[in-house]
């Protein structure tokens, strides 16, 4: 498995969880347009992906949006992704990796152009074409 298995939608997000995890390896994301993310532990210097979880964001059906796929690991626990994209309701979805499900969902008024997580993952911005939440 690797990125192409997102299958030609293009990759418009990708997030690197700040601490190195036992045994030099990294958590990291990557989304797609197609409104998929997928999540890997990488020892890059021994060229070892293996891939954590493969995610499905429900999308509007029938509809083509130009709005980017984002994705953002909570700095302050890997077990915390955040994601936003085309999907039925505008939303910062929190979604947990070790319990596999969607913890909460705050509603935005415009699809997001860009996501930041504070350091304490306590606190995240999403930027819009119409300003900064």
């Amino acid at each position: 498995l690797a990125l192409k298995d997102h299958m030609g939608a293009a990759v418009t997000s990708l997030d690197v969880f700040p601490t190195v995890l036992s045994g030099g390896r990294v958590l990291w994301a990557a989304a797609s347009m197609d409104r998929r993310v997928s999540v890997w532990s990488s020892n890059w210097g021994a060229d070892e992906n293996k891939m954590v979880d493969w995610l499905s964001f429900p999308g509007q059906p029938g509809t083509v949006l130009e709005v980017p796929a984002l994705v953002s690991f909570s700095p302050a626990n890997a077990d915390l992704l955040l994601y936003t994209g085309n999907s039925p309701a505008l939303q910062v979805i929190v979604y947990s990796l070790s319990q596999r499900t969607v913890l909460r969902a705050f509603p935005i008024s415009s699809p997001a152009l860009a996501l930041a997580v504070s350091l304490r993952g306590a606190v995240f911005a999403v930027a819009t074409a119409e300003r900064l939440v």
